[in-house]
């Protein structure tokens, strides 16, 4: 059923609305619509299969964003992986001769290194520190440090 009603606009006198207020279509447009179609089903249906492959690749790169993300974070939680961390437990060095620092101006050192400045346990070590600093410490040990093991 077609009702009649008067249009607000002054350049429109009639509309022809159907029941839930939209314009009408005449059954001859509707046909020509159809007919449309069907003449060009080639036309339509690669349009519609290129709308729904971009659909779909979007939807896949978002979500697999998301999953990756997720997974990552999960990992990182079961791992207790940190940034960075100062731990007693890890990249322990261990003693190999001489003993450990028990002041501020004591270090020990990796056999590598007493090596390459030609000096050893007992000896005294100068080190520049930025803003033109420098420290004397005494070389009390001798370590085995894992950051720091290279086999040549």
């Amino acid at each position: 059923m077609h009702v009649r009603t008067v249009s607000k606009h002054t350049n429109c006198n009639n509309h022809v609305v159907d029941k839930r207020g939209f314009p009408a279509m005449k059954r001859t447009q509707i046909k020509d619509i159809v007919r449309n179609i069907k003449s060009n089903i080639v036309s339509w249906l690669a349009v519609v299969i290129v709308v729904t492959i971009t659909f779909g690749v979007y939807c896949g790169v978002f979500f697999y964003a998301d999953a990756l993300e997720k997974n990552a974070e999960d990992f990182f939680t079961q791992t207790n992986f940190e940034d960075m961390a100062v731990t007693k437990r890890i990249s322990v060095p261990v003693l190999v001769e001489g003993n450990m620092p028990d002041s501020e101006m004591e270090c020990a050192m990796t056999a590598d290194a007493m090596e390459h400045l030609g000096i050893s346990v007992g000896d005294s070590v100068s080190l520049e520190l930025t803003g033109g600093i420098t420290v004397t410490m005494t070389v009390t040990g001798c370590v085995q440090h894992p950051e720091s093991y290279y086999q040549g």
